[in-house]
């Protein structure tokens, strides 16, 4: 279900379809901004950023491994390696350019200790609300009482990046889309890998 709907969003968005619903969040969101707003949002948005979202993958990596099978640490790397590529060479393809500035601004209440990229980037979908989604569905079966916190956040990261004005709706849903999409594969992927595993250990 996830991929069919990625899919008919990502060929919407290259026909420029969601732009009217787009521009309307987009218009919506502007009267928001505020100061205790850019705060909020620039703390919430770091949980989507590349190296915090790597960061917590690995630490959550670690500390879930001791408790339980060594599944998780094999996936932690895909977050941070896996899912920015797919998403910039997704953008790359549908081509799809950010919002105008508008009244919500990024803090930058952390310095990023990855390079920014130079210029104009693109904006389909949200590599923010992709690692948000991919880490949300790798806790979810991890540990599926987490479900409620891990979505919410998900979402607190997707909304952000409208506050911010750094993506449109189509964006974040894409992203979050995405990531839901990689993270089922990566589990589905280690599952397998275990069963192997499993089954070599008896023989």
């Amino acid at each position: 279900m996830s991929v069919a709907l990625f899919v008919a969003l990502t060929v919407a968005v290259v026909l420029r379809l969601p732009s009217v619903v787009d521009q309307s969040v987009y218009d919506a969101t502007q009267p928001l901004g505020s100061g205790a707003g850019d705060v909020i949002a620039s703390a919430v948005t770091l949980l989507g950023r590349t190296d915090i979202a790597g960061g917590i993958g690995i630490i959550a990596a670690v500390a879930l491994s001791l408790k339980r099978r060594r599944l998780f640490p094999n996936l932690a790397p895909i977050a941070v390696v896996a899912v920015p590529t797919l998403v910039e060479a997704i953008k790359t393809a549908v081509g799809q350019h950010r919002p105008p500035a508008g009244t919500g601004h990024d803090l930058q209440l952390i310095p990023s200790l990855l390079p920014k990229a130079a210029g104009e980037t693109l904006s389909f979908p949200s590599n923010h609300a992709a690692l948000a989604g991919f880490l949300a569905v790798i806790m979810v079966h991890l540990v599926p009482r987490s479900a409620p916190l891990v979505w919410a956040l998900a979402i607190a990261v997707a909304l952000s990046r409208l506050y911010l004005d750094k993506h449109w709706v189509s964006d974040v849903v894409g992203g979050l889309l995405l990531g839901v999409i990689v993270g089922e594969l990566a589990w589905l992927t280690a599952m397998a890998a275990e069963r192997i595993r499993f089954g070599r250990t008896i023989q």
